[in-house]
């Protein structure tokens, strides 16, 4: 519903400069993606597609060396990274996502969306924002708490499994289809 994605979208610090003109266009692009308890949402390594909003449910950040990060719950987003990259270059993920139960994701294609404004003095605003919005691994770092309480032993041990199931060469990085 228009509702919902103008609510959380337009909500995320990347999107703060988008004028109403700007939303049904935005709002052509997002499709919502449903990932199930332990389903890996971002494989560290992988190319960077899509931004994401969480839209519901609870998810697990790992860092690039499978260490646990931080709980991703409503309204956090991933991938705005993707726009701060120069020329050709391909941006890839630091990170990895893990559903800690069922979740809903808001994606937006990053081809897409430059498609879109690429040509719109809003764009240079959008890659901006995204240049000084922090990365979900990042803030975790820079909030220096530490790793989230709400996490008991259990749900670590699932998560660490699950991670060490798409982890198959032990190497801490889950690696890329080349």
């Amino acid at each position: 519903s228009m509702f919902l994605v103008s609510d959380l979208v337009f909500g995320l610090e990347i999107f703060q400069d988008l004028e109403q003109s700007h939303l049904p266009v935005l709002a052509e692009l997002i499709t919502p993606v449903f990932f199930e308890q332990n389903e890996m949402i971002i494989v560290c390594g992988d190319e960077i597609c899509d931004i994401m909003i969480m839209s519901s449910g609870v998810a697990t950040v790992f860092d690039s060396d499978g260490d646990y990060a931080s709980e991703a719950e409503r309204e956090a987003s991933f991938g705005h990274e993707a726009l701060c990259v120069v020329d050709q270059e391909v941006p890839h993920w630091d990170y990895s996502l893990v559903a800690t139960e069922f979740s809903e994701l808001l994606t937006i294609p990053v081809q897409a969306l430059t498609a879109a404004f690429e040509f719109d003095p809003i764009f240079a605003k959008l890659k901006a924002r995204a240049e000084k919005v922090p990365t979900v691994v990042d803030e975790a770092a820079a909030s220096g708490l530490p790793a989230s309480e709400q996490l008991s032993e259990l749900d670590r041990l699932r998560l660490k499994q699950a991670f060490d199931v798409a982890d198959d060469n032990k190497s801490g990085e889950i690696d890329m289809e080349e």
